[in-house]
């Protein structure tokens, strides 16, 4: 009887033991998916400051003809980035 309570709780631990593995590596998981998707965003949030703070330059530029910010408010238009309107 003795050998079976022994065997029985050596099971329980090996059991708690993979468990807490588990749990442990669906946290680290978790852990790096969110910094991964939090970096994105953060780069996607970047990329559109970016361009709104640049705008009053490029739109300064056209005013006096420039054409290379002709190039970039048409590759803007054609891309949609910055556009607060296309966004639902």
């Amino acid at each position: 009887m003795r050998e079976f309570i022994t065997t029985t709780q050596q099971r329980q631990r090996n059991g708690n033991d993979l468990l807490r593995e588990i749990i442990e590596t669906a946290a680290t998981q978790a852990y790096q998916i969110g910094v991964r998707d939090g970096t994105v965003a953060g780069w996607i949030l970047g990329y559109e400051e970016g361009i709104k703070t640049l705008m009053p330059a490029v739109s300064d530029g056209l005013r006096h003809r420039s054409p290379e910010c002709a190039r970039v408010m048409r590759s803007r238009r054609n891309s949609g980035a910055g556009n607060e309107s296309s966004a639902t």
